[in-house]
């Protein structure tokens, strides 16, 4: 029932490979999340600078709806930040999902090994009683990855429904402009 040398290393390999993996999607969500940070920085100084030279400029006018159009520009921004945020997040989970599903796999290879090695060498009333526990552990490890399917699909559905917000919130604020100071007064 025991494992040889060679499975252990193999084993061990398997293991060390996938926490590699898991590690490298970590390290790649978080070097697209400071990149994202920092290109927002940059986008909210140079806004923030137009705005100053647009005051300084005494365009009076356009101050009259400044906060308005403020807003409306911050939320363009913001819905596409939060969009690409929730991208890499979601990315970032499905290779923990699928990594903690292949853990499972190497756990249950071991195990599956060692139950069938038992099997062979045992009564035949216990290798009935280990056949029912091999064909659990493998009913198990096909319902483990039917919900990992559907978790890795909740996570694509959820970005989707965050990517047509940031959309709708886009299109919205791009064809509502504030009317000038002047159309209002007309207006009134």
């Amino acid at each position: 029932m025991y494992l040889s040398a060679q499975e252990i290393a193999a084993h061990r390999n398997r293991t060390l490979s996938n926490l590699l993996g898991l590690t490298t999607a970590c390290f790649e969500a978080g070097q697209r999340l400071n990149n994202l940070l920092a290109a927002a920085g940059r986008d909210a100084v140079h806004h923030g600078s137009r705005q100053l030279m647009a005051a300084s400029h005494d365009q009076i006018d356009a101050m009259g709806q400044a906060p308005v159009n403020f807003w409306l520009e911050q939320s363009i921004r913001q819905g596409r930040l939060l969009d690409q945020a929730c991208q890499i997040a979601g990315h970032a989970h499905k290779a923990l999902i699928e990594g903690a599903e292949a853990q499972l796999r190497i756990v249950d290879d071991i195990l599956l090994t060692g139950i069938r090695r038992g099997e062979k060498s045992s009564p035949w009333e216990v290798e009935l009683a280990l056949g029912a526990l091999r064909h659990s552990l493998e009913s198990a490890e096909k319902s483990l990855h039917d919900i990992s399917r559907a978790a890795t699909d909740s996570v694509e559905r959820v970005e989707q429904e965050i990517h047509d917000i940031a959309e709708s919130l886009d299109e919205g604020s791009t064809t509502k402009k504030a009317p000038s100071p002047r159309a209002r007064t007309r207006q009134a």
